[in-house]
């Protein structure tokens, strides 16, 4: 009898083991977090050198996932030049992009983008001593996840029926540079891009709590039920207690898809928003943004069922559509 107690209590111990860890390890995201967050990196100001060495280092997790430039195209990076607004600099920078082609043979044409920005703003007026803007919450916990999910689709040896696009933006700080550019200039187009998920502010959840996420722009799409849907049962839950969510939806990349045209206060473009974890918090572009401050198991646990929810609408036969009525589908847009 003691021996089938043992037996019992020890496969309980490994069950729950499987329940709780992490296909990526906290260790892994820790380490991602350092290495482009670190006071090393400057604060990765566009058209920096730090900014090449985040982008090379981004691709070389793209490659490492299994991960592949898209077709078409010989590479990961893809240039763009900007005038910054401030001060008139001509600015060079690239957005990096790994492709997986998708499972089904009927959806594969169609894609989903995973994207977050991985630019901050560098140095700064200094706060008690400190002039380096890390920009660890913004952006290179957004960043991660987007890594993340590469990384776990790999490590599970699953492909989503849609292909995916993972993109990280440079230039975001300057005016959503990157995924502007991209939506004027699509490598994959904008008719056949099913849902844009773009993230920001995953690693500070301290004012909607651990396994909550709010949605920006939840009331414009069918976005938002599909995920109450979905996360039935689950730990994972969208926050409602977020104000200002519908404003938020125009001020990160997602905004670049969602309002490809535009004609005075009407917009043609992919259904796409933005999951977030903060609002704009204190550290928000203050140097005390280090990496030392995210709940990496918070954001390690986020991968994970972000990669169960992309998998999920991946497989849908119809993808979420505009309910507001100043949103159109872009295929629907004339000049």
């Amino acid at each position: 009898m003691k021996n089938l107690f043992r037996m019992i209590i020890g496969l309980l111990i490994v069950i729950s083991g499987n329940l709780f860890a992490q296909t990526i390890p906290v260790d892994t995201v820790r380490t991602w977090m350092f290495d482009l967050a670190g006071d090393h990196m400057r604060g990765r100001a566009n058209g920096s050198v730090e900014m090449r060495q985040a982008a090379d280092y981004i691709a070389a997790r793209f490659l490492s996932a299994g991960l592949r430039p898209v077709p078409g195209s010989y590479s990961f990076f893809h240039p763009f030049r900007f005038t910054a607004r401030d001060d008139g600099r001509l600015i060079h920078e690239q957005n990096v992009i790994g492709y997986l082609e998708g499972a089904d043979p009927q959806l594969k044409d169609e894609c989903i983008v995973i994207c977050a920005h991985y630019d901050h703003i560098g140095i700064g007026q200094a706060v008690e001593g400190d002039s380096i803007y890390n920009g660890a919450d913004d952006n290179i916990s957004g960043t991660c996840g987007v890594m993340g999910i590469a990384q776990a689709l790999s490590v599970e040896n699953k492909r989503p029926a849609r292909s995916v696009l993972f993109i990280s933006w440079a230039g975001e700080e300057m005016g959503l540079q990157g995924s502007r550019y991209y939506v004027k200039h699509p490598i994959w187009s904008l008719e056949n891009t099913a849902l844009v998920i773009n993230f920001e502010l995953l690693g500070r959840p301290e004012s909607i709590g651990r396994n909550r996420y709010y949605l920006t722009g939840a009331s414009f799409s069918t976005l938002a039920d599909s995920l109450s849907a979905f996360n039935a049962n689950r730990s994972w839950q969208m926050d409602n207690s977020v104000v200002d969510v519908d404003r938020l939806m125009f001020v990160s990349d997602n905004a670049a898809f969602a309002a490809a045209y535009r004609k005075d206060r009407e917009f043609w473009g992919v259904v796409a928003h933005t999951f977030a974890m903060e609002a704009g918090g204190d550290h928000v572009h203050r140097p005390h943004d280090g990496p030392e401050l995210i709940d990496l198991e918070n954001l390690a646990h986020f991968i994970d069922y972000m990669t169960d929810l992309l998998m999920h609408f991946s497989a849908q036969d119809r993808a979420p559509q505009w309910t507001d009525a100043r949103f159109h589908p872009v295929s629907s847009y004339k000049e």
